[in-house]
């Protein structure tokens, strides 16, 4: 095993790499994070997950690696929300749009299979008309605003799947 040490940061390595390695670690923290990425992650090949954390191989052969704790993924045309158990912030106030898709780890959908995490409707934010859907339980707490899941499931789907996890688009339209 080699270790590379950048300050407080130790990237573990079981091989040498053959040639020059270009790696990109993006790490978040207990808050609420976001970052932008260049490319649409449909467009990505080789992505996989394990328990949010991201991770994919450009073709020039350069590494991408997201940990779990980034709750938003934003490119020019979505915004991803990172649903896992691994993540420890409340996001409060997802507005729900056309641009909404999210990245679901295989963990997750296990903890809502298994009764982990809980789906309830309040009038929180937004429109005092309009119930949010209040998703708790392991992996912090999600808030979507002025959007109920049971009255919108039909229009969810799957658009991606990849080792670990799954894409989904939550069909709104503009």
């Amino acid at each position: 095993m080699t270790d590379y040490t950048f300050g407080d940061i130790t990237v573990s390595t079981a091989t040498l790499p053959a040639q020059t390695a270009q790696y990109t670690l993006i790490l978040g923290t207990a808050q609420s994070d976001s970052v932008t990425l260049g490319n649409d992650l449909t467009a990505v090949n080789n992505l996989t997950m394990a328990n949010g954390s991201l991770r994919w191989v450009e073709a020039n052969g350069s590494v991408t690696a997201i940990s779990s704790e980034i709750d938003f993924l934003i490119t020019d045309d979505y915004s991803y929300l990172n649903l896992n158990t691994n993540r420890s912030a409340t996001v409060e106030g997802v507005i729900m749009s056309a641009r909404s898709r999210a990245v679901i780890s295989s963990e997750w959908v296990e903890a809502l299979q298994n009764g982990n995490l809980s789906i309830t409707y309040d009038t929180i934010l937004g429109d005092a008309e309009s119930f949010d859907t209040v998703i708790s339980g392991l992996g912090g707490q999600v808030i979507l605003a002025d959007y109920r899941y049971d009255e919108n499931s039909g229009l969810v789907s799957v658009i991606g799947s990849y080792a670990g996890g799954a894409i989904i688009d939550f069909g709104l339209s503009a």
